[in-house]
């Protein structure tokens, strides 16, 4: 909370759908103040040590916690409602996103899944997307909504970039933009298939149009 108040104080209004954005904010900062990610700016960094100091009530944690995007446990909270707990924290693993069941993981999970519960998806995110992008992803959003399944939906979305002589790297990051509100996540054909194909195609065509 206290986050949300330091960076939006006169800014605007407190919403709920700031809260996703400002869970993963708060790891950055995180990684940030425990040298895991580095500035050449050194005001800034300092700067932005002393925002993690600041949340943490100027009594910071010795050690850094286990990270996990708070948008990709809230699109696997709406999707797993039964047994939530153990079947997000088996996806985790499954994905890579972390390596072992641990206590502070199923308490975010859980945070997730009330979220999830209460306010869904949340916003769209706002990007800026240009025409090439556009059509490569109005191409995906057909695939994806017609009835035959691809083969390897990775390979197809990695061609369809191809086609369109977008770099694989750049295409996946902007899936993961529009998805998760991040430039990178689980392998991408099968979170695609674990969200939904249909689902995913609707959100793909919001940004096409």
């Amino acid at each position: 909370m206290l986050l949300l108040y330091k960076r939006i104080t006169g800014a605007r209004e407190l919403g709920f759908e700031d809260i996703p954005s400002l869970m993963d904010e708060y790891n950055e900062l995180e990684n940030i103040y425990f040298g895991k990610k580095k500035f050449d700016n050194k005001a800034k960094e300092t700067k932005l040590k002393g925002l993690y100091e600041y949340v943490n009530l100027l009594n910071p944690p010795k050690n850094p916690s286990t990270h996990v995007s708070y948008r990709l446990l809230i699109e696997l909270a709406n999707i797993f409602k039964d047994e939530r707990n153990e079947r997000v924290m088996k996806k985790l693993i499954d994905y890579g996103a972390i390596k072992d069941e641990a206590p502070e993981i199923k308490e975010l999970i859980t945070l997730a899944g009330n979220y999830a519960d209460d306010f869904g998806q949340g916003e769209k995110i706002e990007l800026q997307i240009d025409d090439i992008i556009k059509k490569a992803l109005g191409e995906l959003s057909q695939m994806l909504e017609a009835d035959n399944d691809p083969d390897d939906l990775q390979n197809a979305i990695y061609q369809i970039a191809k086609s369109n002589e977008i770099p694989p790297k750049d295409f996946f990051k902007t899936l993961y933009q529009i998805i998760l509100g991040s430039n990178r996540g689980p392998k991408i054909g099968p979170f695609i298939l674990d969200i939904g194909r249909k689902k995913v195609a609707n959100t793909l065509s919001s940004y096409v149009n």
